[in-house]
């Protein structure tokens, strides 16, 4: 991998961001698209200070995206996590974005991260397994997808 940096999303990285999220669940049955994920982390970034997200660019390209906001109504400290990229960079782009969450989440002093998959998506699980989240619940989906929630304890 070259030199990779994380910067702050500018307005005209919004569509190769949805490409890439789109690109990060083509693998997962039903998935479908990923406009309304994109749009919210949009909306959020602009209305919520604590709301934090960064493109992971290299070469020019955007290869991943790593964000975290505040979730005290669940549990105080509580921040879901965020981190994009395509199933075959998770061991590269993945690691460097999860690093990049971590340095935020304890910077905001957070006592937990957590987040939530698609249930199919079993190479995003196996890749944050290893970094110390577990699953906590299963749930469908609206449209009836299975999903899963992960969390992770911070100290």
């Amino acid at each position: 991998m070259l030199a990779a940096s994380l910067r702050d999303p500018r307005d005209s990285d919004w569509p190769g961001l949805l490409a890439l999220a789109n690109r990060s669940v083509a693998h997962v049955p039903g998935a479908g698209t990923q406009e309304e994920w994109v749009e919210n982390r949009r909306r959020l970034r602009r209305q919520d200070d604590d709301v934090r997200g960064f493109v992971l660019e290299e070469a020019g390209e955007i290869r991943g995206y790593v964000g975290i906001e505040p979730t005290p109504a669940r549990r105080p400290g509580s921040w879901r996590v965020f981190l994009v990229c395509v199933c075959e960079d998770w061991s590269t782009v993945g690691a460097k974005l999860h690093d990049a969450a971590t340095e935020l989440l304890t910077n905001a002093s957070a006592s937990e991260a957590w987040l939530r998959e698609y249930a199919e998506d079993v190479p995003y699980a196996d890749f944050l397994a290893t970094r110390g989240f577990r699953e906590t619940q299963r749930f469908a989906l609206p449209d009836g997808t299975e999903a899963i929630e992960l969390t992770k304890p911070l100290a």
